[in-house]
């Protein structure tokens, strides 16, 4: 599972560093990581980390995808499986690509958690950065002053890749695994196979975080429906990446550092409303179909069909409406492929 750890101090990095060394940390991924035999191993690791300072801050990251803290890799259903309670010194989670507010929203135990939404360090394209972030209610921009607004959960509004579009959304399995031969299957959870089993491959199939959501949500006891938020839910954005907007039209880079230079940045794009962004960008003569590409998706006028699954992100489609319930992939019949010819 992945966790992130901020440190306060040089000296407690170092006493970290120490720790990890200790515990026989590995790094050929480029991100540090640590085999554990069993989850409560994971836990205790994680206390002796949070005892070199009170100030450092553990946050599950994308805790819903595959090799997150309740991703489908890891089979487990609650904090206490890892903890043995709910830990008092942990309080945020990582919503991830594949997850919103919305989606955590269904799982009981996250009550009990600040919700924010970061970007990895290892997408270094200009169009992923910030692609996903949160925006804290703070007086100074100072270690302590961030940490405890994550502790206290001052968090003005998050910037929440949509779901849909993340690699992980739906059970399923991409078109290029073993024995595929181009050929990928995905589901909704409502078509989702009960034996977890691929149709094609006849391996088990990369459950979704949709699917693995609802899961945990019957697990805990949950009555939310999707779209119902937890009490303390803070305001959150659904973006689509701008350059991914551009790109879709035949634009690039030229067209998304001119936008980037009207407003400031591409976050600031997406806090306008609409009015003011029409505005904006007709001031300087910007392309028309652009322009209603972008107002679109600010009205939530999209879709991501097929949604992603099994490693593949979902694919934009402007204008277009879909269930995310409705969705089914399945291979074709014998007699299906043969009436093709």
């Amino acid at each position: 599972m992945d966790i992130v750890v901020l440190f306060p101090s040089f000296d407690s990095v170092d006493i970290g560093i120490s720790l990890l060394k200790h515990w026989g940390v590995k790094n050929t991924t480029g991100r540090p990581f640590i085999l554990c035999e069993i989850p409560q191993e994971v836990g205790d690791k994680i206390r002796k980390l949070l005892e070199v300072d009170p100030w450092i801050e553990v946050i599950p990251a994308h805790i819903m995808t595959p090799e997150g803290i309740f991703g489908s890799r890891n089979n487990i259903n609650s904090f206490e499986e890892i903890f043995g309670e709910i830990p008092k010194n942990i309080h945020a989670v990582e919503t991830g690509l594949s997850a919103d507010v919305e989606i955590l929203s269904l799982i009981p135990e996250l009550d009990n958690f600040t919700l924010i939404s970061c970007g990895d360090l290892h997408s270094s394209g200009f169009q992923m950065v910030g692609r996903e972030s949160t925006v804290l209610s703070i007086n100074q921009l100072t270690y302590k002053e961030i940490i405890s607004a994550i502790r206290k959960n001052k968090i003005a509004y998050t910037v929440e890749f949509p779901p849909s579009e993340g690699k992980y959304f739906l059970t399923g399995h991409r078109g290029d695994k073993p024995g595929h031969n181009g050929e990928p299957c995905y589901y909704s959870p409502l078509f989702s196979p009960p034996s977890k089993i691929c149709p094609i491959c006849k391996k088990r199939l990369n459950i979704g975080v949709l699917e693995r959501a609802l899961e945990l949500q019957k697990i805990q006891g949950g009555k939310r429906k999707l779209g119902e938020l937890k009490p303390d839910a803070k305001p959150f954005i659904r973006v689509v990446p701008l350059f991914e907007i551009l790109t879709k039209k035949g634009m690039g880079e030229r067209e998304y550092l001119a936008i980037c230079r009207e407003f400031g940045n591409e976050l600031r794009l997406w806090e306008n409303k609409v009015e003011e962004v029409e505005s904006k960008l007709s001031k300087i003569n910007f392309n028309p179909e652009i322009v209603e590409a972008i107002v679109q998706v600010k009205k939530g006028d999209y879709s991501f069909n097929p949604p992603g699954y099994d490693g593949v992100f979902g694919e934009l489609k402007l204008g277009e409406y879909l269930d995310i319930f409705q969705v089914k992939r399945e291979p074709l019949t014998r007699e299906s492929q043969i009436s093709l010819f």
